[in-house]
């Protein structure tokens, strides 16, 4: 049998020791002649382009996706390949990250980190970020798809892209952790869960404009602070 690409080696590598519903489960390999293919679970598609239907979809497919990432930094491994073709969604509406090329364990050296050519990163970033990497990616995904469900661009800022901004930084020690960053989108989503229900059981206009403001991003804190200037 033909020698296997260090590549596919770091995939069955983190693969068999990673195991998650929102990390994609190695089902086996397949191999003839020169060609050597690892075989996983038929996907539905991957986030290239997708567009999620509202806000609800957006909130849990966001914390699909920092849930398999936190999974992944738990089990001492760094992705460093998120981006939308590495993010799957599955039939069942499950977010599951994978193409594992890349992944190394934490204390191992990132063979190619030089060598980059796809997805979005600071390139100011050393392979010294580590799982800051992964969280800035993260962050990159993240303001992509509040964008596509907005269906347009907006300076207003609401929490998920207040969350973004602070996975972009420059800095990586000035980024949150994966932990931190599982427990905003949750917050967020349960809140304005709540929010959904108290407006249906009450009709209180009071919380029905909340939710305007704050889930259909109208809020615009600029104007505001221009008025109060005027007076």
């Amino acid at each position: 049998m033909k020698r296997l690409a260090s590549s596919t080696k770091q995939e069955i590598s983190a693969l068999s020791r990673i195991s998650h519903q929102n990390v994609i489960k190695l089902g086996g390999y397949a191999y003839a002649d020169e060609y050597f293919a690892l075989v996983y679970e038929r996907v539905q598609q991957d986030l290239e382009g997708y567009k999620p239907p509202n806000k609800v979809e957006l909130d849990n497919l966001l914390l699909g996706l920092a849930r398999g990432l936190r999974a992944i930094h738990s089990a001492k491994f760094i992705h460093w390949d998120i981006q939308p073709r590495n993010i799957l969604l599955m039939k069942d509406g499950t977010v599951q990250i994978a193409d594992f090329g890349l992944a190394t364990k934490r204390n191992e050296k990132m063979k190619f980190f030089n060598d980059r050519r796809h997805g979005v990163f600071n390139p100011d970033d050393t392979e010294d970020a580590k799982e800051k990497f992964d969280v800035f990616c993260f962050g990159n995904i993240l303001r992509q798809l509040v964008l596509r469900e907005k269906d347009r661009w907006s300076p207003t800022k609401c929490a998920r892209t207040l969350l973004s901004d602070r996975c972009i930084r420059g800095d990586p020690n000035e980024r949150p952790s994966i932990d931190e960053v599982v427990s905003a989108i949750k917050l967020n989503r349960d809140v304005l869960s709540l929010l959904r229900i108290m407006l249906t059981s009450e009709n209180n206009v009071l919380i029905e404009n909340f939710i305007a403001q704050d889930i259909q991003n109208e809020m615009e804190p600029e104007s505001s602070s221009r008025k109060r200037k005027k007076h």
